[in-house]
């Protein structure tokens, strides 16, 4: 299946301009490398930066989409940072979906 699909961020006073709601807001955002062997603990750990900045308290998601190609994937990520299972990937995963390889943010929206 070929296809694509791109996301632009523009701020808030774009979107007025444009006289349109947000689509979504953006919350934060990391990165993470870490040592061979480790790679898949990568988006543990900037999630873990992104919702507990600081020692915060944990939040608890509405609906969380994780968009990893591999299920495997988004169990260990769903369990390490114990979200419900009911809200994570309500309307299927990336692979579900059948996206464009890179694309399944942009598709999400």
């Amino acid at each position: 299946r070929d296809g694509a699909a791109a996301v632009v961020i523009v701020s808030g006073e774009v979107y007025a301009e444009l006289g349109r709601p947000p689509a979504m807001r953006m919350i934060g955002y990391a990165t993470q490398g870490l040592g061979p062997g480790e790679e898949a603990r990568a988006p543990i750990v900037a999630l873990e930066k992104v919702l507990r900045p600081n020692g915060a308290a944990k939040p608890t998601p509405d609906i969380v989409e994780l968009s990893e190609a591999s299920a495997a994937q988004v169990i260990a990520l769903s369990r390490a940072l114990e979200f419900d299972d009911g809200s994570v990937n309500v309307h299927g995963g990336a692979v579900v979906r059948g996206y464009p390889l890179g694309a399944a943010s942009a598709v999400s929206v």
